[in-house]
């Protein structure tokens, strides 16, 4: 060997041992975040229903609240009332409350302040009801909310 051609120098390893942990850890939070979806969008599912029935509620409230400010006072014959008024039955189910007495009172009170309403003799009565309604979706979501 003449003096000028020297062996390469060998390699330095410690780089690929970086390089694969890195890559395990990008692998690994793929992973995670293909298996956490599923179980995020699955817990979102199961409170569609109960989010859809008080959207509904709240719309009909207020659509029936409108009516009344606009001088359409005779509530037993608005439809908007006879839905609000089935939205409030199934709100047992939807909240799988059954069993939860202070649920079921409070539903039921929801349930007899829409029936009194409908019969409303004034817009002076019908307001007073509308604000016995209003009273009574406040009262459940302070507890239940």
């Amino acid at each position: 060997m003449s003096p000028e051609a020297q062996p390469p120098a060998p390699r330095k390893s410690g780089g690929g041992a970086a390089m694969a942990a890195l890559i395990g850890v990008i692998i690994g939070a793929l992973m995670g975040s293909m298996v956490a979806m599923p179980i995020a969008n699955s817990a979102r599912l199961q409170q569609a229903y109960p989010r859809a029935i008080m959207n509904l509620m709240e719309r009909d409230y207020d659509r029936l609240y409108d009516a009344v400010v606009q001088g359409q006072c005779e509530l037993a014959a608005n439809s908007t009332l006879t839905r609000l008024r089935s939205l409030a039955a199934d709100t047992l189910e939807a909240f799988e409350a059954d069993g939860d007495a202070d649920f079921v009172a409070a539903n039921q009170r929801m349930i007899d302040a829409l029936d009194a309403s409908a019969l409303s003799e004034s817009c002076q009565d019908a307001e007073a009801h509308l604000d016995k309604i209003d009273r009574q979706c406040e009262s459940c979501h302070a507890d239940y909310r």
